[in-house]
């Protein structure tokens, strides 16, 4: 037994699920495994820092939104949501625009008050790794 919700419509995930600022982006969850959950994206000129690599930023903002999306799925009482606490990342390879970034979020720990999720983010083509990012998030009560 995975620890998604077997059945998790990719369609009303990337329509209803996915923050804002990653939609904007373009990010795209792509599919959901029994213990991962894998996306894509495209870095554009909007993405790019002075050097014309991609800003770590965004590797950030993949890291927090993919694991606040695996988090809040892998709850079981709808009563509770996971928020972001303590982000880490690191950055070992450059990203071009054109290039196709794949991230994979996967648990590291899930405990009833915290869970660690770590992203990596790897070229598509080459499948190198670009980035490493972790995420702690809180297990809170929804606001009533």
């Amino acid at each position: 037994m995975g620890l998604f919700p077997a059945s998790v419509d990719l369609d009303a995930l990337n329509r209803d699920w996915r923050p804002k600022a990653e939609a904007n982006m373009g990010l795209q969850v792509i599919e959901i495994g029994e213990n991962s959950i894998t996306a894509e994206f495209t870095v554009g000129e909007a993405m790019l820092q002075p050097h014309g690599i991609m800003h770590g930023g965004f590797s950030c903002l993949v890291g927090e939104g993919l694991g606040s999306i695996a988090g809040n799925l892998c709850l079981k009482d709808p009563a509770f949501a996971v928020v972001g606490q303590n982000l880490q990342a690191l950055h070992l390879r450059p990203a071009k625009p054109g290039d196709v970034l794949r991230a994979q979020v996967r648990p590291v720990h899930i405990g009833r008050r915290s869970h660690i999720w770590e992203t990596e983010i790897k070229d598509r083509r080459s499948d190198k790794l670009i980035a490493r990012v972790t995420l702690t998030v809180a297990v809170v009560e929804r606001p009533r």
